[in-house]
């Protein structure tokens, strides 16, 4: 018997993994908390960090109030999934949030809890990440991932985007939001910008509304040219 005829004869064993490849960990017991783990894991190798080291810092610590701040801007208010503008897309094994606009809220956030310490500058906020293990790194090893989100209603634009586990935001057993029911495609995976973070937090942040296309086409000139965007907010 081969290996999925023998895991098909065990319906406990099946249903869990039905669920590990829905995404649905919480609902998958024990292989789902070894996937979370081996997840998680699988950060800290890919930055050279580890995202346990900032869970267990006191929540005085900046890395602590950072995750603690993140997790409530995604589980609170965010807006996530629209068929549309957004501030982010979660998919099975990602969330995409738009870089800016969740850089720029969640220094809001925290200021307003009367924290100091935070940096002012995007690339120094996103190097902080990276060194905790907060986020996923691009190919190039950079903070900066350039995506585009096509939505079943046709909707499509790119935008610039921080890559987050959905494990470091909802634990084992705690119920997530249904994964985005369009796509999220990686852009440039191999070239991948070093100098990305930087040119990003330098762009000026608009008040109102969702997060801006980073690239439009422009009539009358060569359609590959890209504009830089503003994530609004």
């Amino acid at each position: 018997m081969n290996g999925i005829g023998w895991i098909s004869s065990n319906p406990e064993l099946w249903g869990a993994l039905l669920y590990v490849l829905a995404g649905q960990f919480e609902h998958a017991g024990v292989l789902g908390d070894i996937v979370v783990r081996s997840d998680q894991a699988s950060v800290a190798h890919e930055l050279g960090g580890n995202p346990d080291r900032a869970v267990a810092a006191p929540r005085n610590t900046l890395q602590r109030q950072l995750l603690d701040g993140l997790r409530y801007l995604v589980k609170n208010e965010l807006k996530l999934n629209q068929p549309d503008a957004s501030d982010g897309w979660i998919t099975a094994d990602a969330i995409w949030l738009v870089s800016k606009t969740v850089s720029d809220r969640l220094r809001a956030h925290l200021l307003s809890q009367g924290i100091e310490g935070v940096p002012d500058r995007n690339s120094t906020l996103f190097n902080v990440f990276q060194d905790n293990g907060l986020i996923v790194a691009n190919p190039a090893g950079k903070a900066i991932w350039d995506a585009e989100i096509l939505s079943p209603t046709g909707w499509k634009n790119a935008f610039t985007f921080l890559r987050v586990s959905p494990s470091l935001i909802w634990a084992a057993g705690e119920d997530r939001p249904e994964p985005f029911g369009g796509s999220v495609q990686v852009l440039n995976e191999e070239a991948a910008p070093a100098a990305a973070s930087e040119a990003q937090e330098e762009k000026p942040s608009l008040t109102a509304g969702a997060a801006m296309p980073l690239r439009q086409s422009l009539k009358g000139t060569n359609p590959q040219v890209t504009m830089d965007r503003n994530p609004m907010r």
